[in-house]
């Protein structure tokens, strides 16, 4: 009887840790801000391209000089302080207006443009400047670290302080959330970065000095699409037809 039973007891002493090898845990949560933001470096910097839709509001001060509204986004490339190829399509209320307005700004490698939708004109110049104020909406849908050489040098090497908020929930993702304290003492950053991909889902800068500025400026990306196939032509100027192309900055 017990040469029988030998065989059966050795079979489940081998089986034991293969049941419980392959029960599937939960990542452990990080704690550590710099390593989640390390870890959010690293994923960007994959990146090649990038195609995503947002949303930026401002809140306090910063309503009176930033644009609110919602747009759709293609980034590649970095080149002389900004995205060398992208393009913006946006709806957007400007500070003191009541209406949105829509517009799409861009620069295809060599040329930057903007198409005034309303007015359906078309400006376009090698000059960053031509876009004139529609540049400042286009920026404020752009999240330029996903196109970044370094994204997050600033906040894990060149800031005062890194810190561990409380856990978000955006969209299907559950966030860890990280609050910087930049040198200097007045640009503030909080990051929501997604536990599942370690790639920002939302930023909010913030303004903090009393009696000048005090507000935030929320960017919240609602869908991501990481090294999307793009046309050839994808970021060329393309406006719609009877559209007037005028030979001089948009205001």
């Amino acid at each position: 009887m017990q040469r029988r039973l030998f065989p059966v007891a050795v079979l489940l002493l081998f089986a034991a840790p293969f049941t419980v090898a392959d029960e599937k845990k939960p990542p452990a949560e990080l704690t550590d801000p710099v390593e989640v933001l390390k870890k959010m470096d690293a994923a960007i910097k994959a990146v090649e391209s990038v195609a995503y839709d947002i949303e930026f509001e401002p809140t306090g001060d910063a309503v009176k000089f930033l644009p609110k509204g919602k747009g759709t986004v293609i980034l590649s490339g970095w080149s002389e302080g900004r995205p060398k190829m992208f393009r913006v399509d946006t709806d957007a209320v400007m500070p003191q207006a009541t209406a949105s307005t829509r517009l799409t700004a861009g620069a295809d490698g060599e040329n930057y443009y903007l198409i005034d939708h309303a007015n359906k004109k078309v400006y376009e110049d090698i000059d960053p400047g031509v876009m004139g104020k529609g540049g400042q909406v286009a920026f404020s849908a752009v999240m330029p670290e996903f196109v970044h050489p370094t994204p997050f040098e600033d906040e894990i090497e060149k800031s005062e302080k890194q810190t561990m908020k409380d856990a978000a929930k955006l969209g299907d993702h559950d966030c860890y959330v990280v609050f910087v304290e930049y040198k200097g003492g007045q640009r503030k950053s909080s990051w929501y970065i997604s536990k599942q991909d370690f790639l920002p889902r939302r930023r909010v800068d913030h303004w903090d000095m009393p009696g000048t500025a005090v507000g935030d400026l929320r960017k919240t990306i609602t869908k991501l699409v990481i090294d999307p196939k793009l046309e050839p032509d994808a970021f060329k100027c393309k406006p719609p037809a009877g559209y007037e192309k005028i030979d001089d900055f948009a205001p």
